[in-house]
């Protein structure tokens, strides 16, 4: 295969679009057809998931037609990115910029009730009251405003997050003909209710009108279809292995195989072998991030699930030393979340009954763990250092995991570099 005189299409994305891939066109038509009939929607997944790339292609100019069809002249989308949101901003504030969008209908005739409602809400600095009466006018034009918050979990530190927002927010949204909202999150709203307020005060749970949406990695058939017949069948596999069709991933991968056949490297072994190094370099931020964000639980569980993997990876199932199972008992929500967000798979030829779909976050836990071994890093606080949103793990529950850590430790001298060559050669044939 000759790569050199063309430039690498995976630099920067994919050559074909990931909202065109079967599995995420079927999101994409499940999203408009709920916001065009006005029900309220939570796009969920984990980071790098393509989920703001998924916000853009659907309010895409050209895409409107398409997706929403007849309902389409009958939107306004109000986007906030609520990454460049002031910490400070008041409701007021918030309000007069998410229906900046809808001035140009007022403007059309300033005489109109629409013009009188918006006036008179934005004098009273849109409180509820006002507001309410506003966004029924605006439904009297059959017309609906869609409001779309991207990183919508960065609200919750803002001081938005307060009772009267989120519940002037639920009971515009309870009217489908008027208003509608598309929330882009990493967080359930399970995980989203619990920081915003007493559920008790309001009367209804803010975000159960919402239709949550979860954005998961992309299946091998959609992986071949990203990769364009740039690579061979053994390459392809390699690529979908390290990334677990994770979109980030793949395109980390994708590029760096493009670029060793740039350098000319046709020695598959060779070339997986560096294909594997640069991504775990590449990849070692955004793995500690998703680390970061995860409960001590969810922790726990990957851990286990990868100490039970290694011995298979290395080909020595005399390392298999421990039994996981019973470990995992008791982290079956967990283990849940992982299998439907993609993280993992069911696999009874390891100790655990699973293993990490994603070859590069093994590699990442076997530096971890690497570390924590030379720098006598004690394992509990690696795993609690952090609790995030739910999920608690007492010390006691991680003696055998930290027991197999220490031990694993011993077996990878190089760290992810011993994953990385033993599964580059477990590839020759």
């Amino acid at each position: 295969m000759n790569n050199q005189n063309k430039s690498n299409p995976f630099l920067y994305g994919f050559p074909v679009n990931l909202n065109d891939l079967p599995s995420r066109r079927q999101i994409i038509l499940s999203v408009a057809e709920r916001l065009g009939n006005g029900v309220s929607v939570a796009l969920i997944g984990e980071p790098r998931l393509a989920k703001t790339s998924t916000i853009d292609y659907l309010l895409a100019p050209e895409n409107r037609k398409s997706l929403f069809g007849d309902n389409s002249e009958k939107l306004i989308f109000s986007r906030i990115d609520c990454q460049l949101l002031p910490s400070k901003i008041t409701q007021a504030e918030f309000w007069e910029y998410a229906l900046s969008p809808i001035l140009p209908e007022i403007e059309k005739n300033p005489d109109s009730q629409l013009s009188k409602s918006y006036n008179t809400s934005k004098e009273k600095n849109f409180e509820s009251l006002y507001l309410s009466k506003f966004i029924y006018n605006l439904g009297e034009l059959e017309k609906r405003l869609i409001l779309v918050f991207d990183e919508f979990e960065i609200l919750l530190s803002h001081a938005l997050n307060d009772f009267d927002f989120w519940w002037s927010l639920r009971s515009f949204s309870d009217t489908p003909r008027t208003l509608a909202v598309l929330i882009s999150s990493r967080h359930p709203l399970d995980a989203i209710q619990n920081r915003t307020g007493k559920v008790e005060l309001a009367g209804s749970p803010f975000f159960n009108l919402y239709h949550q949406i979860r954005l998961s990695t992309l299946p091998f058939d959609d992986v071949k279809i990203l990769l364009s017949n740039n690579f061979s069948p053994t390459d392809c596999q390699y690529i979908y292995d390290v990334s677990g069709g994770h979109p980030y991933l793949v395109q980390v991968s994708a590029s760096a195989m493009w670029e060793e056949f740039f350098q000319n490297n046709t020695d598959r072994f060779k070339r997986h072998l560096a294909v594997g190094e640069k991504v775990r370099e590449s990849s070692k931020l955004f793995y500690s991030d998703l680390w970061e964000s995860w409960s001590g639980a969810i922790r726990k569980a990957i851990a286990i699930i990868g100490l039970s993997q290694t011995p298979l990876t290395l080909q020595d199932n005399s390392k298999q030393t421990f039994d996981f199972r019973r470990d995992l008992v008791w982290l079956s929500p967990e283990t849940g979340y992982l299998l439907r967000t993609g993280i993992i798979e069911e696999d009874d030829s390891t100790s655990s009954g699973y293993r990490l779909a994603q070859k590069a976050m093994l590699w990442w836990l076997a530096d971890e763990i690497v570390r924590i071994v030379r720098d006598d890093i004690t394992f509990e606080n690696w795993i609690l250092d952090r609790q995030y949103i739910h999920g608690a793990v007492s010390r006691s529950d991680l003696r055998q995991v930290s027991q197999a850590a220490k031990i694993a430790g011993n077996w990878l001298e190089k760290g992810a570099s011993t994953l990385v060559e033993a599964y580059a050669k477990s590839l020759i044939k």
